[in-house]
C-alpha cells in the first residue's frame, strides 16, 4: 500500500458519471450474488460474510458507478456506490481507486483491507 500523505478531506465538488447500473429493482440477495461474480477468493470471503449478515432492507446501490472530481476531471470507479448514504465499496482489484477516494468525504470500504462488516452494513441500512 502507498505511504504517500493523503490530502485532508475538504469539500470536493463531485458529479456522478451515471455510467453504472442502478440496482433499485434488484433484491438484496441478487445485489450480492451479482457482485460475487466479480470477486476473487479474498473478495469472496468478505462479500459472502456481508451477504449472510445483510438485512433485507438496505439502500440499493449503483453497480460499477463512477464519481468525477470536478476540479481535476479525474474519475473514481467503485464496484458498489450508495449515493444517498455516501458509501463506496471496492473489490481488491480496485484498491487504487479506493485510495484515490480518500479525498472524498465518504465512507469507503475495500475487500483488500480489513473492515468491520457490521459497521459497513449499518452504513447502508435503510
Amino acid at each position: 500500500s502507498s505511504t504517500e500523505e493523503v490530502a485532508p478531506k475538504r469539500n470536493v465538488q463531485i458529479a456522478f458519471c451515471n455510467n453504472g447500473l442502478n440496482q433499485s429493482s434488484e433484491t438484496v440477495a441478487n445485489i450480492w450474488e451479482n457482485l460475487l461474480e466479480d470477486c476473487n477468493d479474498q473478495d469472496q470471503k468478505i462479500i459472502e460474510q456481508i451477504a449472510e449478515q445483510c438485512p433485507h432492507s438496505i439502500e440499493k446501490p449503483w453497480y460499477a458507478e463512477s464519481i468525477k472530481i470536478i476540479e481535476t476531471g479525474e474519475e473514481i470507479f467503485a464496484d458498489l456506490m450508495w449515493k444517498d448514504k455516501k458509501v463506496l465499496l471496492f473489490l481488491g482489484e480496485n484498491q487504487d481507486a479506493y485510495e484515490k477516494a480518500a479525498i472524498l468525504d465518504w465512507k469507503r470500504y475495500c475487500t483488500a483491507e480489513e473492515f468491520s462488516v457490521e459497521e459497513f452494513i449499518n452504513n447502508i441500512e435503510v
